[in-house]
């Protein structure tokens, strides 16, 4: 709702964070195209620093009759929200790469400028079920993280974007085989020694080339 406070998940999330011996490391927010917010992420660390990405949205509890921020899973309409989804239509002309995960996005959006850079909630398992008439009619570039998880995901995302374009072949992803990344590899991760930023950009026209020919 409109008059929902702000989030601030250090205070809102105290219970369930301390109960839980979790560490705040990240927050990301969630817009629909038309700039309304949804909700948001977080990353928390827990012991060992394992890592969890988590939804929280503003809920109203009926037993209680009370509201606030809560650790529970939010839509767009039904769908799985992307992640940026507001810049597809701040700038629908410029092409699109989708990444995995918040924390890529973010990064990739800092090396590619010149690109619409998204991604959506809930990982590799949720890949297709965001969805992807968002990108109807632009050129889209996947990014796949560099594991089986992220090839299959890639995938899914590719086969639903065809669908919504009528198989016109406006979607590719990136051979990052042929990059000889480390496993799990995202852009968010620090640069490999034998890989130049000019060499991750090539991977990209590459893809884009294939698809065009």
């Amino acid at each position: 709702p409109e008059n929902a406070p702000v989030f601030k998940p250090e205070k809102d999330l105290a219970y369930v964070l301390e109960k839980n011996n979790w560490r705040l490391n990240a927050t990301y927010e969630y817009k629909n195209r038309n700039g309304e917010l949804l909700g948001y992420v977080v990353r928390v660390l827990g012991e060992e620093g394992k890592k969890q990405t988590l939804p929280a949205s503003y809920c109203h509890n009926v037993k209680a009759n009370i509201d606030g921020w809560r650790l529970k899973g939010f839509s767009d309409n039904g769908y799985k929200p992307i992640y940026g989804a507001e810049k597809l239509e701040q700038s629908p002309l410029q092409k699109v790469l989708i990444v995995e995960g918040e924390k890529a996005a973010d990064a990739a959006a800092k090396i590619f400028p010149e690109y619409t850079v998204i991604s959506w909630m809930g990982g590799s398992a949720s890949a297709s079920k965001a969805n992807w008439k968002a990108v109807d009619g632009r050129e889209v570039t996947i990014w796949p993280d560099n594991d089986a998880a992220g090839e299959k995901a890639a995938k899914a995302i590719i086969a639903e974007i065809d669908k919504v374009n009528g198989f016109r072949g406006a979607a590719s992803i990136v051979d990052i085989d042929a990059l000889n990344l480390p496993e799990k590899w995202d852009l968010a991760d620090k640069m490999p020694e034998h890989i130049t930023l000019g060499a991750i950009k090539e991977a990209i026209n590459n893809s884009q080339s294939k698809n065009s020919t």
